[in-house]
């Protein structure tokens, strides 16, 4: 999905970012607590929250991140830590 809307270095915008999660969630909770497939702290987290967590990804405040960066780390937040 977000290949057809990235412009040049695989790059999206970070507002579109917001908007596109606060969407998922606003919809899951609308479906009756249906699941919106992201982590569990972002359902309750706020816009302030979640630019800071977004901003993270742009250190220099470009407006953009690179999403294959952002799934990367969705992955490993999802992934559960084995004890060896």
């Amino acid at each position: 999905m977000f290949q057809r809307i990235t412009g040049i270095e695989n790059k999206v915008r970070v507002q579109f970012l917001y908007q596109y999660f606060k969407a998922r969630v606003n919809a899951s909770q609308g479906f009756q607590g249906f699941q919106s497939t992201l982590p569990e702290v972002w359902n309750n987290m706020g816009m302030d929250s979640f630019m800071a967590l977004i901003r993270n990804l742009d250190p220099k405040s470009s407006g953009f991140i690179d999403w294959r960066q952002l799934m990367t780390y969705f992955i490993l937040l999802q992934s559960p830590v084995l004890d060896l």
